[in-house]
């Protein structure tokens, strides 16, 4: 870096510190960061020094995966676990690091950047903006009814892993947003952080598994009752979706309400007879774009659209971003080019938010994150309309 300080990948000597900084940034128990920040050492642990070989400052973590938008999966690096010592906030550390992760990923050719953010002015500061949405739902138990005869249902093992990746996968090609999960998420869906989750599937009489669900029963001492947490929930039938609806249900004697996480929508809320229990956004997420070309090229379209658009995109971390981009759409597949007669100026924040169907061109206008004619805004609604961007996971 160009400022002094040295940004580069964790070594071993290193975790002690790294540790020490996100249990400090997350309240967290110092021997789970340790454990944590093991995970992902060295590949994908980031620090950042006052010089080569100085004691960590600041840490972040890369987690690589992808993201499905039109039916296509656009790699993406996930970042988690940014954290600063206690001593050395307030210096904009954060940013600094932040801002070499940005061009790193740049310069290897990454699409998209997702995170949760702890505060959106420091990621905005990066070309970061809000992309899509995760709400928590919660609805009494007594509420589901379904059909067990719809399908054969049994518990899975970790031996049902690539039928359960299959069955997910084939659900969430049709969602923009959700995420292609690499081992650490998939991870994630049978232990988060403490609580352990056992697996049913419902089996098709071709033998198929056709949706699944993971629970976790976690009791209140109180009363006695408990709630069924959902890590994860998909199916691809109506009549998968009616069998994990009844086991569900099945679960009322002692059970109080089920827990899970998804879109605005949901199949398990849309089924209820009335709109019982609550829904509410538990956490936006945050995407920037990486890599302009990249991201527009692997993004899926509209098979139906046909369209062109010609766009000036303002990127002050990515050079290459910079310029004027023509985007022509067709058959489901899209092509970015260099050169035209821009119609539209859009930051790269914006472009974030257009590019995952979160922001409508016209909200961006609004928002003070793009500008330009009817034509060429209409040309980009069109371009990246879609379902809505969420994701039920959380990393």
């Amino acid at each position: 870096m160009n400022d002094g300080f040295h940004y580069d990948a964790a070594g071993e000597a290193d975790l002690p510190a790294v540790a020490r900084i996100l249990s400090d940034a997350f309240a967290g128990p110092l021997a789970g960061s340790t454990d944590w920040a093991r995970m992902h050492a060295p590949g994908s642990l980031r620090v950042l020094r006052d010089a080569p070989g100085a004691p960590p400052a600041a840490c972040l973590v890369r987690i690589p995966m992808g993201q499905w938008f039109g039916r296509r999966r656009v790699p993406m690096v996930g970042i988690a676990g940014v954290g600063v010592r206690h001593e050395r906030r307030g210096a904009g550390l954060a940013r600094r690091m932040m801002a070499a992760c940005i061009r790193d990923l740049a310069a290897e050719g990454v699409a998209l950047s997702t995170l949760y953010a702890s505060t959106r002015p420091l990621y905005r500061s990066v070309g970061y903006e809000a992309a899509g949405s995760r709400y928590r739902y919660a609805v009494p138990i007594e509420k589901f009814a379904g059909d067990r005869a719809a399908a054969t249902l049994r518990e899975l093992t970790r031996d049902d892993d690539a039928a359960i990746a299959a069955c997910y996968d084939a659900c969430a090609a049709d969602q923009n947003g959700v995420l292609d999960r690499g081992a650490y998420c998939w991870q994630r869906v049978w232990k988060f952080r403490e609580d352990e989750f056992r697996g049913f599937g419902a089996w098709s009489p071709a033998g198929q598994l056709d949706g699944y669900v993971m629970i976790h029963q976690k009791r209140n001492p109180e009363f006695g009752k408990h709630d069924v947490l959902l890590s994860d929930i998909a199916a691809s039938s109506p009549a998968a979706w009616a069998a994990l609806r009844a086991f569900i249900a099945g679960f009322g004697t002692m059970g109080d309400r089920v827990i899970w996480y998804g879109g605005a929508t949901h199949p398990l809320y849309t089924a209820l007879a009335h709109p019982w229990g609550t829904v509410e956004l538990h956490e936006p997420w945050m995407t920037r774009v990486v890599s302009v070309p990249a991201a527009l090229n692997a993004r899926g379209y509209d098979p139906g659209v046909r369209a062109r658009a010609c766009f000036e995109v303002a990127d002050d971390l990515v050079e290459s971003n910079r310029g004027t981009w023509t985007l022509e759409v067709e058959g489901g597949r899209g092509a970015a080019s260099r050169g035209g007669s821009p119609g539209a100026k859009v930051s790269i924040r914006g472009l974030a938010a257009i590019f995952t169907g979160y922001l409508t061109p016209c909200d961006a206008v609004l928002a003070g994150l793009c500008e330009g004619d009817a034509a060429t805004l209409t040309a980009l609604r069109s371009i990246f309309a879609g379902p809505s961007p969420w994701m039920g996971d959380f990393f």
